[in-house]
């Protein structure tokens, strides 16, 4: 929209419930934000940036009206998204659109089980400042939506239960309150996300209790290749 610019390295996946044919290759999804924070004038801008989430089946020319549109609502520090899914029948993915003024995605996205966990920029032109801030974000790539069941320890309690709910539905994302937040780093059952607010010392890593994954085979796998002459 409005030629949104795409800075990071979008994380591509295996479509998760659509099957390979001769007619949808290379049915990957393609997951990416948008924005830009490379030169002096971005500090500044307010257009409005987005997440998306878009099926790669051969189609050419694809934009926005092929694909299905999330609502992003804020509520304290957290944020919740409106859940539709998407009829892959005839529509080519999803997306949001962030919500923050001048909020951008400048870091690249990852993909732990069937979600993709972002961070959100919203740069400050305060001096003294650490840059600004931003949001950890986590959503279903599938239809761009809310998990089924809660990801972070929202209220930091040690456990993931339904205490991390808000209005009784999971939260998507939660204020980075340690300056702009880097590139997520996932370690096990945790999330580790660096932030620019230094306060004079050394960078904070902030560390976040995540959600397990649901199956013992989902993650990281090696494999050992025999050759026979």
């Amino acid at each position: 929209a409005n030629g949104q610019p795409i800075t990071t390295t979008p994380a591509v996946v295996r479509h998760p419930t659509e099957t390979t044919s001769t007619s949808n290759e290379p049915n990957l999804m393609v997951l990416f934000g948008t924005g830009q924070y490379l030169v002096t004038g971005d500090t500044t801008s307010t257009d409005t940036q987005s997440f998306y989430s878009v099926w790669d089946k051969g189609t050419k020319a694809l934009d926005r009206s092929d694909l299905l549109p999330q609502t992003l609502t804020s509520s304290g520090t957290a944020r919740l998204i409106t859940d539709t899914a998407v009829n892959y029948s005839n529509t080519f993915g999803c997306y949001l659109d962030l919500i923050g003024s001048g909020e951008r995605v400048v870091v690249d996205p990852v993909v732990r089980g069937d979600l993709v966990f972002f961070n959100t920029a919203i740069p400050s032109g305060e001096v003294c400042g650490s840059g600004g801030s931003g949001f950890q974000m986590s959503i279903d790539y599938l239809n761009c939506g809310q998990p089924d069941e809660p990801v972070f320890d929202y209220n930091r309690d040690g456990e993931i239960d339904d205490g991390d709910k808000i209005n009784g539905k999971p939260p998507v994302g939660e204020l980075f309150e340690d300056g702009l937040p880097a590139a997520p780093a996932i370690l096990g059952n945790y999330v580790y996300t660096p932030g620019t607010e230094t306060d004079g010392g050394d960078t904070p890593i902030v560390k976040r209790l995540i959600q397990s994954l649901p199956s013992p085979n989902t993650g990281r796998l090696s494999w050992e290749e025999l050759l026979i002459d």
